[in-house]
């Protein structure tokens, strides 16, 4: 009930999401926000491509992903400060994950390592007088919070790389 995808899906999912992430993860650089219209493209993207590659039941089971991320999601932004754009990025980037055995532990390996790279990929920028000047009204270089776009981006991008490595 839970197929993985097959190489071709692996791959469109990964062409479609590879522009959005990097939007998303320069659009919170800039302006420590993450759009809505890209949480739109995401789901977007899911609703018409998976409609198109994946069975229609792993497809509607996807939607639990979804649902669950986005109540703790909610309470994350509730009670621990969580930015919304966030919490919905990650909640329509959990459509993408699979129920395969051992996905869901992946997924959150790939969380882990793509918060910790954008940390550090952050705070390296940032040090980098050239291009601080460069782009010198991007509010990230001075917020004292840490931009989470770019490390949700970096992990959906990863998880989907990873898809199209196993299914190959």
């Amino acid at each position: 009930m839970f197929a993985a995808p097959s190489f071709a899906a692996a791959c469109l999912f990964l062409l479609a999401m590879t522009p959005v992430c990097l939007w998303v993860a320069a659009t919170d650089l800039r302006d420590m926000k993450i759009r809505n219209v890209a949480v739109y493209t995401t789901a977007g993207i899911f609703v018409f491509l998976g409609l198109a590659v994946l069975p229609p039941e792993v497809w509607a089971w996807r939607w639990v992903n979804f649902a669950v991320v986005l109540a703790i999601g909610f309470a994350l932004f509730a009670f621990a400060g969580f930015g919304a754009g966030d919490v919905k990025f990650v909640s329509v980037a959990a459509l993408f994950v699979s129920h395969e055995p051992g996905q869901i532990s992946l997924a959150m390996i790939c969380l882990s390592v793509g918060l910790l790279a954008g940390l550090g990929v952050h705070q390296l920028l940032k040090r980098l007088p050239a291009l601080t000047r460069a782009t010198s009204g991007w509010r990230s270089w001075t917020a004292k919070r840490t931009p989470a776009g770019v490390g949700l981006a970096l992990a959906l991008w990863i998880y989907l790389a990873l898809a199209v490595l196993a299914a190959a």
